[in-house]
């Protein structure tokens, strides 16, 4: 559920719940409110959630989530296995599990492409840092996985695969043939 999912300051828990359960913040720099929050509902038969903004991401000029670089997706990758860790936990039926986990693994995968496109490294680096990423062991079976998705999911997979090199190059002649000849520069 989405309201459930996500930052743990919009939930009202008994503390005896956190306390009793041995519920803490994970030692992650990213998402740990999401482990949390997941801990937390394996414990509780029931939980309210206010439903309006309580947690404002990116105000703060330094905040992690605001400026996310290349040198902090290892931290999500941590946050998928940690995930994966905390669901095996649960008494999740293993279709619901794998849903959460590919979820996640989508969101994970965006925040990569971003932050790597918009990182200053010449093309082939940038896919070279894709790869590395994408061939981590917490992304193993999500193929298998997504063959069972949608046909626009499965597109989207076989395009991140197999064709990101051929998008990258593309992307990269067209900012320099294209925009910057006629002034409308990157």
């Amino acid at each position: 559920n989405e309201k459930l999912a996500g930052s743990a300051c919009r939930m009202l828990i008994p503390r005896k719940i956190i306390t009793d359960n041995n519920i803490k913040f994970k030692n992650l720099r990213f998402r740990e409110d999401a482990i949390f929050c997941i801990e937390l509902l394996l414990k509780t038969n029931n939980v309210l959630v206010l439903d309006e903004a309580l947690y404002f991401y990116h105000l703060n000029q330094r905040s992690v989530s605001r400026d996310i670089r290349v040198e902090h997706l290892t931290e999500f990758v941590n946050y998928l296995i940690c995930l994966n860790d905390t669901l095996l936990l649960g008494n999740f039926d293993q279709k619901k599990q794998k849903n959460i986990l590919n979820s996640q693994k989508q969101m994970v995968i965006n925040i990569f492409f971003r932050t790597i496109f918009n990182a200053n490294l010449k093309y082939h680096q940038k896919i070279k840092l894709l790869n590395h990423y994408l061939s981590k062991d917490i992304f193993a079976n999500y193929k298998s996985i997504e063959a069972r998705g949608t046909k626009g999911e499965k597109q989207l997979f076989y395009l991140v695969k197999t064709k990101m090199y051929f998008i990258i190059n593309f992307y990269y002649w067209l900012k320099n043939r294209c925009f910057k000849r006629q002034g409308f520069g990157f």
